[in-house]
Order: C-alpha cells, then sequence, then structure tokens
C-alpha cells in the first residue's frame, strides 16, 4: 500500500493504541521514527516503554518483539531480556 506520513500516521496510531490495546486509555506517543521501512513507535502505557512497530502503509502492528539485524548472531536469551529492562 500507499506510505503514510509520521504525521498522518500518529492520529490512526493513537486510535489503535486506545480502541484495542489500552481501551481505559493513558497510553502516549513518545516518538515514531522510521527505520529500515517500518515505523517503530514508543508507547508509553504505566509507566514502560514498549516499542511497537507499524508498517508504513498502516496496515500491520507487531507490539513489544524487538528486531534484529540479520547480519549478526541473535542475542542470547538472558541478553534479549536486558534489552527490554
Amino acid at each position: 500500500g500507499k506510505a503514510i506520513s509520521e504525521t498522518d500516521i500518529k492520529p490512526m496510531i493513537e486510535t489503535f493504541i486506545n480502541t484495542y490495546l489500552i481501551p481505559e486509555g493513558g497510553a502516549v506517543i513518545d516518538s515514531i521514527t522510521e527505520q529500515s521501512g517500518i515505523y517503530v513507535v514508543m508507547v508509553t502505557i504505566d509507566g514502560q516503554t514498549v516499542p511497537t512497530y507499524f508498517t508504513k502503509d498502516g496496515k500491520f502492528i507487531t507490539q513489544g518483539a524487538q528486531l534484529f539485524p540479520i547480519d549478526q548472531p541473535l542475542p542470547s536469551l538472558d541478553e534479549y531480556q536486558d534489552t527490554l529492562e
């Protein structure tokens, strides 16, 4: 699909989060950046910042899983858990 700008996708993301993920509200979008063809959205919920990834056309989301470069080995489970803290 057609790419949506960071400015235009922000209200779409806010609506999605406050409708489907946190219906009681309170989620704050800290930042939206483009990285390797996707939007990385940092969302703070109850004091915890969580990365959320959206396709640039705004049609798909993945939540909480970190993306890893494919040109290096994956971290061990302990190293991965350290990145979440």
